[in-house]
């Protein structure tokens, strides 16, 4: 977690990870449909002007940015996700970002891109102003082998490697998902008045 850049606004190794998906109701078959692409508008001009204003070159991630070798496709956007997440009655937001282009490199007689995601939400305050919260800046290569989806509230247990304990969601979370590797569920903590994270899978 890397915390809150209070901001208020209208090196990871190169490889193929060759994984299998365990996530199965999260995704649909391989293909992106037209339908898909298009829940991209569904992003408000609030929260675009907001990511313009404090990440100029950043992109929201989209399903094009997957690597569909490694990666089921996601049923919603896979970088934009938007619900109450602290429980004030307003809406927030989740985003990865797609930030910079790092680096290319082969690999495999293949060209990589390397790019700094990041992974923000952005918490709508009462004056109506968006408030950003950089979860996560990672490099990572393009394709991409992440995305993020919304958690419903409810039950959510811990992985058993990781603690096994189980935990009930007030309100929604965000999952993030590396395609067949791991995942995990970030919530707000009203006592810490922060997000924390719960790995739920690996």
């Amino acid at each position: 977690m890397r915390g809150e850049d209070n901001h208020v606004a209208g090196p990871v190794t190169i490889g193929l990870l060759l994984f299998t998906c365990v996530v199965c109701p999260l995704f649909t078959p391989a293909s992106a449909s037209a339908e898909q692409r298009a829940s991209q508008e569904t992003i408000s001009d609030q929260l675009r002007m907001a990511i313009q204003e404090r990440y100029p070159q950043a992109k929201v991630v989209e399903v094009d940015d997957l690597n569909k070798d490694e990666c089921e496709i996601p049923k919603s956007p896979p970088g934009f996700v938007e619900a109450d997440f602290n429980g004030d009655g307003l809406t927030d937001y989740g985003v990865l970002l797609k930030a910079s282009l790092k680096e290319e490199k082969e690999w495999q007689g293949k060209k990589l891109k390397v790019m700094e995601i990041k992974f923000v939400v952005f918490l709508k305050e009462k004056s109506g102003s968006l408030r950003s919260i950089i979860i996560d800046s990672s490099d990572q290569v393009h394709p991409l082998l992440v995305f993020i989806q919304l958690q419903p509230p409810g039950v959510i247990r811990e992985i058993p490697t990781l603690g096994d304990r189980v935990f009930q969601l007030k309100n929604p979370g965000i999952l993030r998902y590396f395609c067949g590797k791991s995942s995990a569920v970030f919530y707000w903590d009203r006592k810490a008045k922060g997000f924390q994270e719960i790995g739920t899978g690996d």
